[in-house]
């Protein structure tokens, strides 16, 4: 799993898991949610 992971990593130039996710949200691949304090969020789309 690690080598997957490093692999995948390398493929897209990433440097760790952080990286991973600021790439997802940069494009596109996860929606952004917008949290309430009772517990429930809305799902804001991109653009």
């Amino acid at each position: 799993m690690r080598s997957h992971v490093r692999a995948s990593l390398q493929k897209r130039d990433l440097r760790d898991r952080v990286h991973v996710v600021i790439y997802a949200y940069e494009n596109g691949l996860v929606a952004r949610h917008e949290f309430h304090p009772d517990g429930r969020y809305r799902v804001h789309p991109f653009g």
